[in-house]
């Protein structure tokens, strides 16, 4: 097994609804883009922050 010490992480510049993959992806909903979108960047940036 291997691990590491580092990671590298890149901020998320568009994240939003996908219709191509919803058909087969059960937990994606359609939602209010610029809702999901903060919430993205919200989520992310509490993870780089820890």
């Amino acid at each position: 097994m291997q691990t590491t010490n580092s990671l590298l992480m890149i901020r998320p510049v568009d994240f939003r609804f996908n219709e191509q993959t919803a058909s087969n992806n059960r937990f994606q909903q359609d939602s209010d883009e610029i809702n999901v979108q903060q919430k993205a960047l919200k989520e992310f940036d509490g993870f780089v922050l820890e």
